[in-house]
């Protein structure tokens, strides 16, 4: 398994890497070589713009997509958001379309029902 290092750790080792690098004789090798540590920060810590401009301004869920259920099983009032919840589509003894939607309430461990169709 690797581990992500942070950027000044990373340009540490290629600086150690590089300095005794460069005390090689020079040769068409040891230029290609050099050339790759020197790119691989680029690369592996791109300082432009990356593919992904999704920032996270804030971990704290905005109050607009945050919503609540009371437990029908313990009567607490729980606090959700979109991610929380889980679904179930299926078919009823019919043929017919049967599901519901819910949230796992951490007091009873039971769903608190939001949905059923």
């Amino acid at each position: 398994m690797s581990t992500r290092i942070s950027k000044a750790a990373y340009l540490r080792l290629i600086d150690e890497d590089l300095v005794w690098l460069l005390r090689q004789p020079r040769t068409l090798e040891r230029n290609h070589i050099e050339q790759i540590l020197r790119q691989s920060v680029e690369s592996y810590y791109p300082t432009g713009k990356s593919n992904n401009s999704v920032v996270v301004i804030s971990k704290t869920p905005d109050p607009s997509v945050v919503k609540c259920v009371i437990c029908r099983n313990c009567g607490v009032k729980l606090q959700y958001v979109p991610n929380d919840v889980k679904r179930h589509d299926g078919k009823d003894y019919t043929g017919g379309a049967d599901g519901r939607t819910w949230v796992d309430c951490p007091n009873c461990n039971k769903e608190a029902v939001l949905t059923r169709w």
